[in-house]
């Protein structure tokens, strides 16, 4: 007798997508597009916290087929706060056509909102101009439902700015994009971070990356050593987080 293709495999690992949104009907559904070839699953859910938006964000989200959570309280009346603030500033700041729409002055906790509210365990955050565009698509998510349990989050190439000129890449990091949300949690007001909880273990891969380090540094002086590690992909090492 055949075994069936996916005897053995491990159980597939729902995913809630979390994204925090206001005004982006210009970009939201380019990003809630590239995720339907090879990453979500049936059992999957898109969640999407909007912030206020004034457009047609909620509504082409709902159409889509996403759950959608309308939050404009986390925004703040940016007026008032500029006036109790800067009150110098109040009428320079009145000027500006975005000053009534009102201010998100935490955003890891609209984050918290969409990782709370979610309806899994495991945890893909993404933005709403971002476009998912992982080489290896279905393997990444074979990847989760192996490890799921074992290990707390995953981590994911993020192409984060290319040349105007020619479009080639010119920064890459590394981001935790699969995360259990039972182990992190978001902080910041800006420039948020996923933190993990007190008692979370993180321990940076193994890998060498230096084997390199003697002959691409042959010749040259000693301070030039720093600058020549720093050109180096460090991969989940201990440098890189």
């Amino acid at each position: 007798m055949q075994s069936a293709p996916n005897e053995g495999a491990p159980p597939q690992v729902p995913i809630s997508v979390n994204i925090i949104v206001k005004n982006a009907e210009g970009s939201i559904l380019k990003c809630l597009d590239s995720l339907k070839d090879g990453f979500l699953r049936r059992d999957d859910e898109v969640l999407i916290v909007d912030t206020g938006s004034t457009d047609r964000t909620v509504s082409l989200c709902r159409q889509w087929g996403a759950r959608v959570i309308e939050a404009p309280q986390l925004r703040q009346d940016l007026g008032a706060l500029v006036r109790q603030w800067l009150p110098e500033h109040a009428e320079t700041f009145a000027k500006d056509r975005q000053f009534d729409q009102g201010c998100l002055l935490n955003f890891a906790e609209a984050r918290q909102l969409a990782l709370e509210s979610s309806k899994h365990d495991a945890i893909f955050w993404i933005d709403a101009d971002d476009t998912y565009k992982e080489e290896m698509r279905g393997q990444f998510r074979s990847w989760v439902d192996q490890m799921w349990g074992r290990l707390d989050s995953f981590f994911m190439n993020y192409y984060y700015a290319f040349d105007k000129v020619d479009g080639q890449l010119i920064t890459l990091l590394k981001r935790e994009r699969v995360v259990d949300r039972r182990n992190y949690v978001w902080l910041g007001r800006c420039h948020e971070t996923l933190c993990p909880k007190p008692g979370v273990k993180i321990r940076g891969a193994g890998f060498n990356h230096l084997q390199g380090l003697d002959e691409m540094s042959r010749g040259h002086m000693i301070a030039d050593v720093v600058a020549i590690i720093g050109t180096l992909d460090f991969v989940f090492g201990e440098v890189d987080r």
